[in-house]
Formats: C-alpha cells, structure tokens, sequence
C-alpha cells in the first residue's frame, strides 16, 4: 500500500464513519463516494472499532484517576 492509499483509506474511514452517525446508510454513503458497499462496511467496521478503543481508553483514564463513581 503506498502513502496515497493508505491516506485515502483514513479519509474513507473518518468520513464513512462520520455520515454513518449523521444517519446515512451504508448504501447512501457509497452512492456519494462512488464506492463499492463492502467497501464502506469495511471502513464503518474500522470506524467502530477505533471508536470502541477510544471509550475503553476513556473510562480506564477515569478509572485510574478515580473519576468514575
């Protein structure tokens, strides 16, 4: 993968994942980036899966600093 793809597949992610939860569907959201639906469900399940990892390290921070209650 060269730089170019590897730039062009975050900004598919970040943007996929951001239309996804401004309530476009999967369908919509390949129709505007001219793009195969796999190709969407596999960068929203990317997008899912950092969004995940980025709670998780949210509440073990809160966690470990006492903030939870």
């Amino acid at each position: 993968m060269t730089a170019a793809e590897a730039r062009s597949d975050e900004f598919l992610i970040s943007a996929a994942g951001d239309l996804f939860a401004a309530g476009f569907d999967t369908a919509q959201i390949a129709s505007r980036f001219v793009a195969p639906e796999a190709a969407i469900a596999a960068a929203l399940a990317v997008a899912r899966q950092r969004r995940r990892v980025a709670i998780a390290g949210l509440i073990c921070n809160a966690l470990a600093h006492g903030c939870a209650r």
